[in-house]
């Protein structure tokens, strides 16, 4: 009988999803089920849930739902669903589906792909995702290129939201500093609503920074939105245990799309005593913030902005951009980089090429990988 149930409910699921029927006004919540899952417990999808049985429906329910879903960060990326199943009277059932593959991976395709990058750039990661059922993640990662590290990540389900803690310990040497030593993490996230994510934390930093004592605790958070447009605020202090004074940083960005054209807009200042140089803010290459034609420099106080072009195709999506950038000390607003890139959609997300040329330097840039270089990893 049991069987037969289960049977009757995923028929009415593909009969919901194929005909598009869903609630589209309030409705009482009369019942939740949860689909798909192999290993994770059914009470760490609830927990996630911005609603309960005997609760009206809302709209914005569904976006808030996937979103701290996603935040776990162990689910499939295909089948994460919110269906609402009208059942007359005003009433509908709420059902999620959350497809939780093999601890090892989220999709085979990316495993592969993922770690060939990986040992392309001389670094590992090795994820185990939820291997108990109980929502904890281990991540497991490395490098050993001109920054040496080894490090390990726990994850788990706090709540409403997303803890993590970890440490690791890194050898560094950039052509600006050399450091070494120890740094231990702990944070928490969650999606406050359907389009703000909070997320505080703290580190705690031993070890040396050119052959001089280092010891920083560093208190942060984080404010995040998603909606119209995207940005993000990020603030921090840093307290020293060797004499420093506290210095503090602030830094934000908003990005937004009109057509095939998106924009993006960075920003960060530093005060109080000069921070240490592992604490300056990095700017070019194809990190988080690119100036992409110019090699790596450091920064306390900067100002970047992007603008793309994004030809519509139906499988590839070249796109023409110029990054822009001021900063301190050094900078100027002669650092324009032009380039071109192109894009994929594939299921895993986006992979993108770009080439980038610094007309004022000379000087070029090329990468390629997952995602768009110009977006963080909202």
């Amino acid at each position: 009988m049991k069987n037969l149930t289960l049977a009757i409910l995923i028929f009415s699921l593909l009969c919901v999803s194929a005909s598009e029927v869903e609630a589209s006004g309030n409705c009482k919540i009369e019942e939740i089920i949860v689909l798909g899952l192999t290993r994770t417990e059914e009470r760490i999808v609830l927990a996630q849930l911005p609603f309960s049985e005997g609760d009206q429906w809302k709209e914005e329910y569904r976006i808030w739902t996937l979103r701290r879903l996603q935040l776990l960060d162990f689910f499939a990326y295909d089948p994460l669903r919110v269906i609402v199943e009208p059942l007359g009277n005003e009433k509908c059932r709420i059902i999620v589906r959350a497809a939780d593959p093999a601890v090892l991976y989220k999709e085979p395709m990316e495993f592969v792909i993922t770690k060939a990058v990986d040992l392309l750039f001389r670094q590992f990661n090795l994820s185990l995702f939820n291997p108990g059922g109980i929502g904890s993640s281990l991540k497991f990662y490395g490098g050993w290129g001109n920054y040496r590290n080894l490090g390990m990540t726990v994850s788990s389900p706090l709540g409403a939201g997303l803890g993590s803690a970890g440490g690791q310990i890194y050898s560094n040497s950039t052509g600006f500093y050399k450091e070494s030593g120890l740094v231990f993490k702990g944070d928490y996230s969650s999606w406050v609503n359907p389009s703000t994510r909070l997320t505080g934390g703290i580190d705690y930093r031993t070890g040396e920074l050119n052959e001089q004592k280092q010891i920083i605790l560093l208190p942060r958070g984080e404010l995040y939105y998603n909606n119209e447009f995207r940005g993000e605020i990020k603030a921090a202090a840093g307290f020293s245990f060797t004499g420093e004074k506290p210095f503090y940083r602030l830094q934000g960005q908003a990005l937004g799309e009109l057509g095939s054209f998106v924009g993006l807009i960075r920003g960060g200042f530093m005060a109080g005593e000069p921070p240490p140089l592992n604490y300056h803010f990095r700017l070019g290459g194809f990190g988080l913030i690119p100036l992409r034609g110019q090699p790596v420099e450091l920064a306390q106080n900067y100002l970047l902005g992007t603008l793309e072009y994004h030809f519509q195709t139906p499988q590839f999506i070249p796109i023409l951009f110029a990054d822009w950038g001021w900063y301190s000390p050094g900078g100027t607003g002669g650092n324009i980089n032009i380039g071109a890139g192109l894009a994929m959609e594939i299921p895993l997300g986006v992979i993108r090429a770009d080439f980038a040329w610094s007309p004022v330097r000379g000087t070029t840039g090329f990468n390629i990988g997952f995602g768009h270089s110009y977006r963080p990893p909202f």
